[in-house]
């Protein structure tokens, strides 16, 4: 990776994506926000998947 580059990482490390342009404080925060609402919305839906599996699982829901 780049000196100076910002990188996008996964909880273990792993660079998911990294930008490697001047960017003024405005414009990365835009970016930022759109990454992070796109992680977020991934996390949602799995956690509501998963805990709908589990509630299935224990006889709550079919």
């Amino acid at each position: 990776m780049l000196k100076g580059a910002t990188a996008f990482k996964r909880a273990n490390g792993t660079v998911v994506a990294s930008l490697t342009v001047k960017l003024n404080r405005d414009d990365w925060q835009m970016i930022n926000a759109m990454v992070e609402g796109a992680y977020n919305a991934g996390l949602a839906a799995g956690s509501e998947q998963r805990a709908a599996e589990i509630r299935e699982a224990l006889g709550l829901e079919k």
